[in-house]
């Protein structure tokens, strides 16, 4: 209990830091109807919805952070959490419906879990899902896909990617997939420094990833 209020409480000083806009959240571990209370930010969270009866915490689960004060210039509306794995939240300005922004955020188990051997398919699903939303707007779609890359770049201008993951694994493939039939390009590693977004006991990867439309790295 002591190591979670201590995590707790880092998370919440690293927010105070930097105070970002909108903080995307992948694997929040909240059951039910739970929603994350961070002092300052309004919390939109898609929960997954078949546990082991035996759970004592939540398992995979997404959401989104947004800052008080970017809400009386934004407005913001959940459109989308058909899939279990992502949620689609959509941003317009109060000035005016064309000034708008679309963000997925998704969490796909990884290949060796009780719930990951179906990537695959739950990868084809997003796909669907952003050939229905492009159109809407510029969208940027975060998440943890638990695929490890390499150094594996995808479309349009984007020629290379400096990671310092150069390892693969089977969600790789899944992942991939899905970029290049959507035309989406993967940013880590393209825009400054390239960082591991997992650190554990067990080493370190890369398999969180920022991707927008090709040409929309700037986003």
């Amino acid at each position: 209990m002591e190591r979670r209020v201590q995590e707790h409480e880092m998370r919440a000083e690293v927010i105070d830091y930097y105070k970002p806009d909108v903080l995307a959240l992948a694997e929040t571990w909240l059951k039910r109807d739970e929603v994350i209370n961070v002092q300052g930010y309004k919390c939109f969270v898609h929960n997954r919805k078949q546990l082991n009866k035996k759970a004592k915490r939540g398992s995979g689960g997404v959401g989104v952070l947004i800052r008080d004060d970017f809400l009386y210039r934004y407005t913001v509306e959940v459109i989308d959490s058909d899939v279990e794995v992502a949620m689609w939240v959509k941003m317009c300005s109060t000035q005016g419906e064309e000034a708008r922004l679309l963000i997925a955020v998704c969490y796909i188990p990884p290949e060796a879990s009780s719930s990951g051997n179906n990537a695959k398919e739950k990868m084809q699903l997003l796909s669907e899902q952003v050939e229905k939303y492009t159109p809407l707007g510029p969208l940027i779609f975060y998440g943890d896909s638990n695929a490890r890359c390499g150094y594996v770049h995808a479309g349009g201008e984007v020629t290379t990617r400096c990671t310092v993951d150069p390892g693969k694994n089977r969600q790789e493939e899944a992942l991939n997939d899905l970029v290049r039939s959507t035309g989406l390009c993967i940013v880590n590693g393209t825009k400054g420094k390239d960082a591991f977004t997992c650190v554990s006991s067990r080493g370190s990867s890369v398999v969180d990833y920022c991707i927008v439309p090709c040409g929309n790295q700037s986003i």
